[in-house]
Parts: structure tokens; sequence; C-alpha cells
């Protein structure tokens, strides 16, 4: 019994942190390579992975690495990097529930995406934007949001990307009926 108890207290161990220590040696590797990138749409690139990798464990380094890609893409004047960057930050933001800065630059975002024509990150963005205000409590306007996913994933033909959003629709459904 004590040797079956020690056996899955290790094993727990391994599962827990296991995926903590592989992403770690990602993201010492991804910043190794920024130290040594000169490269500007490189360097966005890392930053966003950066951030990326960053963003469930430890979330306002996402951010910090975020807005510096923000930043770059800015400074260079890189239109596309920007949208990815200020949809990336908007995530980060909303990973730390700092909901109204994450509307802020998922609705940026959002603006460039539409210029861009680019329906796939389009409809990403609308659908961040909607799991923001779910997350705020309204309702009305998250249901508004998910709708608008619906409606650009059947105007696409994605039914992959409709699985989330018809599993939210029935729920807004109530709400309004209530």
């Amino acid at each position: 019994m004590i040797y079956s108890k020690k056996f899955l207290f290790s094993a727990l161990l391994v599962i827990i942190f296991f995926p903590l220590w592989a992403n770690q040696r990602t993201i010492d590797s991804l910043e190794t390579l920024l130290s040594k990138t000169k490269n500007e749409k490189e360097r966005i690139s890392l930053f966003m992975s950066l951030a990326e990798a960053n963003a469930h464990i430890f979330p306002m380094q996402s951010c910090q690495y975020a807005k510096k890609a923000v930043e770059l893409s800015r400074k260079i004047n890189d239109s596309i990097s920007l949208a990815h960057s200020l949809f990336a930050l908007g995530d980060s933001y909303r990973s730390i529930s700092d909901y109204e800065k994450s509307l802020k630059h998922l609705f940026d975002a959002l603006k460039l995406f539409e210029k861009f024509n680019n329906k796939v990150l389009e409809l990403q963005c609308i659908n961040s934007i909607g799991i923001v205000f779910a997350s705020i409590g309204n309702l009305k306007k998250a249901i508004e949001y998910f709708s608008r996913t619906l409606s650009i994933c059947e105007e696409q033909k994605d039914t992959s990307s409709m699985a989330p959003v018809l599993t939210i629709r029935p729920i807004g459904q109530m709400v309004h009926a209530g």
C-alpha cells in the first residue's frame, strides 16, 4: 500500500511538472534566439511566440512580450504584425482578468483583421470578444459576438469552428427566453 501511494505521488508530480519543465525549455530557447536576433520582423515573431508560451503559466510575462510585439510592430509600421500582436495582447489581458484592456486591444485587432479581410483571424478575434463579454457577465453582448462568429462560420462554410459557438447558442436562447 505504501509503495503504491509513493508511486501515485511520483506519477502525479511528473504529470504536473513535466509540462511546466518542457514549456520552460521552450521559453528559454526562444529567449536565447531573441537575444541573438537583430531582424525586427523576426523579433516580433519571437515576442509573439514568447507571449503564447507564457500565456497559461506566466500570464503577466505573456502581456509583457505581447506589448513588446505591439511596440515593435508600430515602430516598423507593420500593420499585419500589429494586428496579430494586438490580438495576442488582448488575449493576454483576458487571461489576467483585465477585461477593459482586453476589449480595447481585441477591438483594435478586429479593425485591422477586417481591413485585411482575414476571415479566419476575424472569427477568432470576434469569438475572443464574446468570451470577454461572457466573462464580465454581459451575456447580451456575448451572444451578439458569438452569433457574429457563427455567421462568419456559416458564410465561410467552416463547420470545425462552429462547435464552440453552437454549444453556447442554446445558453443564449435560454437567457433571452428567461
